[in-house]
Parts: structure tokens; sequence; C-alpha cells
């Protein structure tokens, strides 16, 4: 048996984890699986033996190759805008961190503001996309993330509680 890697809560990795996805999907019974991989994994056919096992198994899946950091970080500023009313004094401090002048006399909702536009300059200074359709997704597969991102082993310690609702509501603003 191989090591493991994350899957919703268990992980496997190392030599013969790959072995290990078909039979952790039909025992969490889950009806698709997100690949989410990167270019080089692709390139190298790491995710190709990923998918190629799914096929086998007759189990449907879409494929993202956006990686990891990259699609966090696209998704930054609308998951900070959702997370603002739960955050306290918090936001302050980041705009204080990214250089934001006169954070100590800006009203709450200013200061939030500011940190989410200071980071969405950062962003846009590093070339993430603002859209996902620029990383090629699909507004079909708006559904599929969120009930992915809500089922996420961190999804319980965001700051603010969310629906299933919400996070798709969060997918659909990215793809305006």
């Amino acid at each position: 048996m191989g090591r493991r890697m994350i899957l919703n809560g268990t992980s496997y990795f190392g030599q013969g984890a790959i072995q290990e996805i078909v039979t952790e999907v039909n025992n969490h019974h889950f009806k698709k699986v997100l690949v989410a991989t990167d270019p080089d994994l692709i390139k190298f056919g790491v995710a190709t033996k990923v998918m190629e096992l799914l096929d086998q198994a007759g189990i449907d899946y879409e494929v993202y190759d956006v990686p990891h950091g990259r699609a966090c970080a696209m998704l930054l500023t609308s998951v900070l805008k959702f997370n603002a009313p739960a955050t306290g004094e918090k936001y302050r401090e980041l705009a204080r961190v990214f250089g934001v002048a006169g954070v100590d006399e800006m009203d709450q909702e200013t200061y939030r503001q500011a940190a989410i536009d200071a980071i969405q300059q950062l962003a846009d200074d590093v070339e993430i996309p603002r859209s996902l359709r620029d990383v090629d997704a699909k507004e079909e597969d708006i559904p599929f993330l969120a009930e992915s991102a809500f089922n996420d082993a961190c999804t319980p310690g965001n700051p603010r509680d969310c629906t299933l609702e919400e996070i798709a509501d969060i997918y659909k603003s990215m793809f305006r």
C-alpha cells in the first residue's frame, strides 16, 4: 500500500499512492472527481496516470490544470470580500502590512476595502487572472467546484460559516 495523499481528509503519498485513488473515490461514493493539477504534472504524465485509472473505473472527472497557489490567488479577493463581516479588525492590519496610508483614520468598511484593493493590486502586479474564464474554467462546472470546496477539509476553518450556495455565488462572481 502506498502512502497517503489528501482526498477530503484522507491523504496518500509516495510510491503506489495513485493506485489508492479509485478505492477512495468508491469508498466515499463520490459522483465526480476534481483532478486539480498543474501543467507540468500533465506534461510528465503523472496526471495522465490518475485519469487513466479513473477512466478504467468508469469514474467521471474534471481536470483543472491551474496550480493550487495560482487558483487560491485568483479566488483570494472574492473570498476576502465574503469573509469581511466576520474578521473584526484583522483587515486593518492587512491594509497596514500592504502599506495603505491612514488606516487608523479609516472606518471599518473603508480599511477592509483598502486591504482587499491592496491585495488585488498585488495579484494584478504578478499577473494573476481575475476571471475563471482566463484559465478555461467552465460555468457549468460551478456546482461541482462549489461542492468540492464546500466538502474540503479546510472549509470548517473559514472565518465565516458558508453554505454551498454562497460558495457557488463566489465562483459565479469570478465569471463576470
